[in-house]
């Protein structure tokens, strides 16, 4: 688990989003991303799936 590689334990597990949540989360972050930078260039290259 990546919590095990910080040098202090957190306090607590952290809390999460259910799956819903989370994509509403994308979803606004990415448009916020086309009101500020309209002018980034796009991509069709995916992130690789990490096991």
């Amino acid at each position: 688990m990546i919590w095990a590689l910080l040098p202090e334990r957190p306090p607590h597990t952290p809390e999460v989003p259910g799956w819903p949540a989370f994509m509403r989360g994308c979803v606004r972050y990415r448009q916020s991303l086309d009101e500020q930078c309209p002018e980034a260039p796009r991509t069709t290259q995916e992130y690789p799936q990490q096991d």
